[in-house]
């Protein structure tokens, strides 16, 4: 689907926005650079009066004023260089922190249905390397943005006040064709760019899919096909800027050429009055410093224009994605009800985008303090459940409660402050043992991670690795085998102490003794508090008093292991056909 254009007017005050904080720095920079082209337009009246008065005239009486006055210009221009460069690094740099910050918080509020449906290395395509844009905006283009009208328009403005109407007019031509000649080509610049932007992300999302399957790949054998896709990618970005710089380029080429023309316009006319009817050696001089400045800085503003709508055009996709609206939205008028952990699901239905619903009309109640167990067929919605639970979801149809309120009605931060949740698949990251822990309690002390660590069945293993706790892990936990994994996310919701667990396939790949030491320790821990757990292990299963059968998105059965264990039931069924199973 094509992408709707961004207004850049609306993109550039989007920008400034993240410079509220640093609005003092702002103005002063403005500021500042206008002082600095006024000096500089100072200058060639200084030379001017040096040729004329003390060069032609022999007039020695101005010398020490024209020295002096040339010293203070050139000391004011060096003081408010330095003025200006610190206050745009001041807002340049912190102006960019505030957006990646402000990227990041906005991920957390998109949340998770927003990264099942993107691809990883788009998000950081469109993000993070897309931000860096919003920083050459800060850094360059907006400052010399001001700085170069600045230089274009004072000298513009001496040359107006020289009073030749032809040469007024053969300066403003050349710039009006110059201006003309820019925005012709602006469009098919935005173009090109939009298309590399996209062939950029496209290749960036390729390589970090490279990177991530590098253990499938290797398995399969199949490197010199994600290679192949890498390679062509690449390829034809690089044909796109290479055909992108031969516009640029040509559009430089006809600056280049105006600029010719209004210097040679300047002599011509500087020749065919050499009797002193129209300048005098100093004007010459001067007003050929005038047309220099001006058509060189009109000429810079060009290029400047130039990459800056490159960089416009990059500065997109971090301005779009700032405007997402999130799908799971936080109440505006929240309960500050403690949980307890009573959970009850109100005539739930709910189904992924462009799918059939995977849950119908689900109605339970689990009461504070209860062990349930959900067990059911592939694709049934067991962990959806728990997903809907943490509000990473809404319920498209029904409601679901805790303690007798919506979910909806409490605070991000107390509901899942309330939660311990284990995936089947859980994530780790490239830290140590001890900051992987750390991730569920960050204030939390030695004692508490031995504790946490043994009850997991954990610690043993930990022992035995060379630097312990402080052993770092590989990508997502790479250099651990699967039960080490599990035990270790296990470790980390033990650490967390919370209200109500919600735990998902976490024993699958646990032996027999391992796993029922775990669920033994899970069990007395969590004495008078919530669990639910989903689970296709007949040994776990049998250890709960309570379980809810799945099939086809609905709870077709409700009991304990005794009453459900007939045949006919479709738990029976699920075990005999070997979707429920184990060691047993």
């Amino acid at each position: 689907m094509e992408e709707e254009k961004v207004n850049h007017f609306k993109l550039y005050l989007w920008c400034f926005t993240f410079l509220k904080k640093y609005t003092f720095f702002v103005i002063a920079y403005f500021v500042l650079v206008a002082i600095q082209e006024t000096c500089f337009i100072l200058l060639p009246k200084q030379i001017q009066k040096f040729i004329d008065v003390v060069a032609i005239s022999k007039d020695f009486s101005i010398v020490a004023k024209l020295v002096t006055y040339t010293i203070l210009i050139v000391a004011v221009i060096i003081i408010v260089r330095l003025l200006h460069g610190l206050c745009g690094m001041v807002f340049c740099e912190k102006g960019t922190k505030v957006i990646q910050y402000a990227v990041i918080d906005k991920a957390r509020d998109l949340g998770y249905d927003y990264f099942e449906k993107t691809p990883r290395g788009d998000f950081l395509a469109k993000t993070y390397q897309n931000v860096l844009s919003v920083y050459f905006l800060y850094y360059d283009f907006i400052p010399n943005t001001m700085r170069l009208l600045c230089a274009f328009t004072l000298p513009l403005i001496m040359i107006i006040l020289s009073k030749n109407i032809y040469f007024i007019a053969t300066v403003l031509i050349c710039c009006l064709c110059v201006a003309a000649v820019t925005l012709v080509s602006s469009r098919r610049i935005y173009a090109r760019n939009m298309e590399i932007r996209d062939i950029t992300n496209l290749h960036y999302k390729k390589v970090y899919d490279c990177i991530e399957s590098v253990r499938d790949v290797r398995g399969y054998n199949s490197g010199s096909w994600i290679s192949k896709g890498v390679v062509s990618e690449l390829g034809n970005l690089n044909s796109k800027k290479l055909r992108n710089l031969g516009l640029e380029q040509r559009i430089l080429n006809y600056v280049n050429f105006f600029q010719a023309i209004a210097i040679g316009t300047y002599f011509i006319l500087g020749i065919n009055n050499a009797d002193g009817n129209f300048f005098s050696v100093g004007n010459i001089v001067a007003y050929y410093a005038y047309v220099s400045m001006s058509i060189n800085a009109l000429s810079k503003l060009t290029n400047l224009l130039i990459n800056q709508n490159k960089n416009l055009t990059d500065a997109e996709k971090p301005y779009t994605f700032m405007h997402i609206e999130p799908t799971v939205k936080e109440s505006k008028n929240p309960t500050n009800n403690r949980i307890r952990g009573n959970i009850t699901f109100k005539n739930v239905g709910f189904n992924y985008e462009n799918q059939d619903s995977i849950l119908k009309n689900v109605t339970t109640n689990i009461a504070a303090g209860e062990k349930v167990v959900i067990v059911g067929g592939s694709g049934n919605g067991k962990t959806t459940i728990l997903k809907l639970l943490l509000r990473c979801y809404d319920c498209c149809e029904g409601e679901i409660l805790i303690d007798g309120i919506s979910i909806k009605d409490y605070r991000f931060n107390d509901l899942r402050s309330s939660f311990g949740i284990v995936f089947q698949e859980m994530f780790l990251f490239s830290e140590t043992i001890r900051e992987n822990l750390k991730f569920a309690k960050p204030d939390a002390v030695e004692e508490e991670f031995t504790k946490a660590v043994k009850l997991a069945e954990a610690h043993e293993f930990i022992e035995n690795m060379k630097d312990g706790y402080d052993t770092m892990l590989g990508s997502r936990g790479e250099n651990l085998s699967g039960g080490q994994r599990q035990r270790l996310s296990i470790a980390r919701v033990i650490l967390k102490a919370p209200q109500i667990y919600l735990l998902d396939e976490i024993t699958s790949d646990l032996d027999s003794i391992t796993e029922a030491k775990v669920m033994n320790n899970l069990f007395d821990i969590s004495d008078g508090k919530t669990m639910l757990m989903v689970s296709h292990r007949l040994s776990v299963i049998k250890q709960f008093s309570r379980i809810l059968v799945l099939n086809e998105g609905r709870i077709v059965e409700d009991g304990n292991f005794n009453s459900l264990f007939k045949e006919g039931t479709c738990f029976y069924n699920l075990v005999k056909k070997g979707v429920i199973g184990g060691d047993e």
